[in-house]
């Protein structure tokens, strides 16, 4: 041990920390973080594949950054990764791209943060990112976003051609806190999940969220199960309108307020959880007649789309 450490690590609170542990607690660095280098050779292996001879699958993890001013993406971070669909483990790392394509003021002052991204945002190298293979069955990828609602819309309209494709969230209405206790009931940001696995990144790029959010996925028992459900089946949005008394209740049932619809909304993919929510909703608004709620069906390619 240095001279340096030993001047930083406080020895005076060793007793402290021998007695009461659950008090401090060291942070690492995501590990997953070390593939944002642009020395990296792909794919990278993550795990082995099972023996199960049906086919792999693919999703696109990506993260956008948008100018507020017209809603216009102006970077992108994506990357493309297997998963074997029998043991819901991922596989491989197969490829990442960025780019910055007429970036704001601010951003184009500090452009060295991004020495890896394109320059502009090439048409056939996003398409190439979701092509079907042999490996997959021929199945295309599925697209995994921290913010669908707000990422969705712009990418629609950056790039028409993909707007068939089905989206699945990673951020805000996932059940990370159903997954696994130690993560946030709501979620709200990615660096608070960190603090509740003692994890850290330093986010610079839309990149270094697309890799903090595959570790997660990586790390989180029926992470990978819950989200390639949701990319294959037909959803139902429930809609409570007039609860302003009740949205506590409702935010208890992991309900999130639409700013598009103005109403508090949940999505569920069976008719078991459909009639759960409904006779919940029910009781908590002591309205047996629905009068206040909406059910509006979605196909997964659907999904997030502007309305």
């Amino acid at each position: 041990m240095t001279d340096s450490m030993i001047r930083q690590f406080p020895l005076n609170r060793i007793s402290e920390i021998r007695e009461h542990p659950e008090n401090f607690r060291l942070e690492i660095a995501i590990p997953f973080m070390a593939f944002a280098s642009g020395n990296q050779r792909f794919p990278i292996e993550l795990g082995q594949p099972s023996d199960n001879p049906d086919p792999l699958r693919s999703m696109v993890i990506l993260s956008a950054d948008i100018q507020s001013r017209d809603n216009r993406m102006y970077a992108l971070g994506m990357m493309r990764v297997t998963y074997d669909r029998y043991t819901s483990k991922l596989v491989s790392l197969d490829r990442i791209w960025s780019g910055l394509e007429n970036p704001p003021e601010n951003v184009r002052e500090n452009q060295d943060l991004y020495t890896t991204a394109a320059r502009r945002f090439d048409d056939e190298d996003i398409r190439d990112m979701f092509r079907s293979d042999a490996r997959t069955g021929g199945v295309t990828p599925f697209a995994v976003s921290l913010q669908p609602y707000a990422e969705r819309p712009s990418f629609d309209c950056r790039f028409p051609e993909l707007g068939t494709l089905s989206w699945v969230t990673g951020g805000r209405g996932f059940p990370w806190g159903e997954l696994d206790p130690d993560l946030p009931a709501q979620f709200s940001s990615l660096h608070m999940m960190c603090i509740k696995k003692r994890v850290f990144f330093n986010e610079k790029t839309p990149l270094d969220r697309c890799l903090a959010l595959l570790w997660f996925m990586h790390m989180v028992p029926g992470a990978l199960d819950r989200m390639a459900a949701e990319a294959d089946s037909a959803a139902s949005i429930i809609q409570v309108r007039n609860c302003f008394n009740q949205k506590d209740d409702l935010k208890q049932r992991r309900f999130r307020w639409s700013s598009e619809d103005r109403c508090w909304c949940k999505t569920v993919y069976n008719e078991s959880e459909l009639n759960d929510e409904l006779e919940a909703v029910r009781d908590i608004m002591m309205d047996p007649d629905d009068r206040n709620v909406r059910i509006i069906e979605t196909a997964p390619w659907e999904r997030y789309k502007k309305r």
